[in-house]
This record gives C-alpha cells, structure tokens and sequence, in this order.
C-alpha cells in the first residue's frame, strides 16, 4: 500500500470513487464527501492509502481542546474498503494502525503535537454503526498504548469514551509490523 497525505486537487475524484464503494460496503460515515465533512475541522489532516491508483484507505485526524489539553483525535473517518486482519484481533498489524502511525509522525513534526486520542462510542450509547466502536472500547482497553481518560463523555452529541494514545507504541508497532514485513510497501509522499 501506498500513502499519502491527502490533496483536494490531486485525490478528489479517487475520494469519490472511493466514498461509493465505502457507501456499498454500509460504512455510512464515508458514504459521501460531504458525510467526510473535510472541512469541519481545523486544523486537520487526512491520509489516504493507495493501491493500483485507487484509494483503499482514508483517515484523518484534527486537533481539539479537553479541558485546558490541546490533543489531536486520531482514526477520525478511518476506514478501509479492502479486505484485511481483523482490526479488534490484530490491532497493530493493519493499514489503519500503519497510517496512525504515519499521521502522528506528521503531526509531531509539522504541528509539535504530542497528545492523541482515540474516541469510542460508550457501551451506554448505541447508534447505528456503534457496535465497531464498542468492539475498540474493548480492544483499546487489552492493547498496549492505550489509557482510559475519560468515561462516558458526552462528545459531538455522544457518549463516548476517550482514550490517550502512546506515540512510542504506535512508532514501535509502525517499525516492528509495518516497515519489518513489508506491509509499507511505497512509503510516504507529502503530497
């Protein structure tokens, strides 16, 4: 897989193949560019990951403010419309771990970031499409780099959890996983 940062210019009629095939596949958040809603936050970032000239993977990640804590919330859109590992078995062997990786290293050189954060629907909180997000809570909790900060958080009109993420374990699961089997075939193009 290839990857790249994402460009309005450059990648916008892929993203739109890429939101139709998402749309067939019921992941109703990337349905359409305008369920992405790209622009809803500022500053962000997206990813998209690339295979045969086709996006395969798109995530993004933006910044916010909990508390007096500026974090960055990762996984943000992400999903992937190719067949892979299970994520809830095989948390630090995907793509979408890969491009987490990828974005924290963006981020902590173009923006100094040093505070990510994951968001989970709460188990109190069921809507539809909320059962992968309450498989996460539980993935999250038995995988390392990942701690609990707040519990049953009302967010962007939802209950959900917040989970801080480790950068050093995401660095160690990009270079252990991705670069050492040949999973980061083409690298990285800031596009």
């Amino acid at each position: 897989m290839h990857f790249e940062i994402f460009n309005k210019e450059k990648h916008y009629g892929l993203l739109k193949k890429y939101c139709e095939e998402c749309k067939k596949l019921g992941y109703t958040n990337n349905s359409s560019i305008e369920r992405l809603n790209l622009t809803a936050h500022v500053p962000s970032l997206f990813l998209v990951g690339l295979e045969r000239e086709k996006i395969v993977l798109f995530q993004g990640c933006y910044s916010l403010r909990l508390g007096d804590t500026k974090y960055w919330r990762m996984g943000y859109r992400a999903a992937t419309t190719i067949k892979t590992k299970s994520l809830f078995n095989n948390h630090n062997k995907t793509p979408v771990t890969c491009g987490v990786a990828l974005l924290m290293m963006q981020l902590s050189s173009k923006y100094d970031a040093k505070r990510f954060i994951f968001t989970t629907n709460s188990p109190l909180h069921s809507i539809d499409g909320a059962g992968k997000s309450h498989k996460m809570n539980k993935v999250l909790s038995r995988t390392p780099g990942h701690s609990l900060i707040y519990k049953n958080l009302e967010f962007k009109q939802t209950i959900q959890n917040i989970w801080k993420i480790d950068k050093n374990v995401y660095d160690q699961y990009f270079w252990n996983y991705h670069i050492h089997n040949h999973t980061f075939e083409e690298g990285l193009i800031d596009a």
